[in-house]
């Protein structure tokens, strides 16, 4: 994200951030309840969400330490999951190393202090939906990307040095709606893709809380709580 894009995104949540200030909770309206599940009332901590980085010039970062500082706001989601590592799935012998390495980039000497106050155990990783192709070649290839997954999560991470597990592991963000571009041939269909990925989420979240017992992994999600504005009849074939 350009500097540009961190500045206005924190621009943002800084109106969210006053908008909400005058009370501990929120109350949504009927429109927003459709995005929520029908879910009205939420704490303001929890609803508040950011897009930025360190990399932001002065002012917005003065903003991200007041919100991590003052307001008590933290990470809460990271796309930078287990099959998004450079090490997979060519090198996959070098998870501790490559987990030391990890670990080291938020403990150190140098390291910016401020990404350590904003790491939360609340928090969420997940791989972006192209990183399906890696896995769903073959048998082997899940079971390469299954076991990976385990191994991610316990040697990326160290509570000791402030850098815990997160709290929960998401398989892959919303691949159904980009169901056409995981297809391997031109004519497989929806149902069969969607069948094979939750075949291959549901392996890796058993190898992922099978190796990591504290860390509740689940997925994928989906993109809208809102069905029916894209193929109601779909949705209501696949809700049996």
């Amino acid at each position: 994200m350009s500097w540009l894009g961190s500045w206005c995104a924190l621009a943002i949540l800084a109106v969210v951030l006053i908008t909400a200030s005058d009370g501990a909770s929120v109350k949504l309206d009927f429109g927003s309840t459709l995005y929520t599940n029908g879910k009205r009332d939420f704490d303001r901590e929890r609803l508040v969400n950011a897009h930025g980085d360190f990399q932001a010039p002065a002012n917005a970062r003065a903003l991200m330490e007041y919100i991590v500082e003052e307001l008590g706001v933290f990470f809460g989601r990271s796309n930078d999951g287990p099959l998004s590592q450079e090490i997979f799935p060519s090198n996959t012998g070098q998870v501790q190393s490559e987990g030391q390495k990890n670990i080291d980039k938020v403990d150190c000497d140098w390291c910016d202090p401020l990404r350590k106050r904003m790491i939360s155990k609340e928090r969420v990783v997940v791989d972006i939906s192209s990183r399906l192709n890696l896995v769903q070649g073959s048998n082997a290839k899940i079971n390469a990307g299954a076991n990976f997954a385990a191994n991610f999560f316990k040697h990326f991470f160290d509570r000791s040095r402030g850098y815990p597990k997160p709290r929960y592991a998401e398989c892959f963000n919303e691949p159904l709606v980009k169901w056409k571009s995981l297809r391997k041939s031109k004519t497989e269909s929806e149902e069969s893709v969607v069948r094979r990925i939750g075949n291959i989420c549901g392996r890796m979240c058993t190898a992922i809380t099978r190796a990591n017992p504290e860390v509740m992994a689940g997925g994928p999600a989906a993109s809208s709580a809102r069905p029916h504005l894209s193929n109601f009849a779909n949705f209501r074939k696949r809700m049996k």
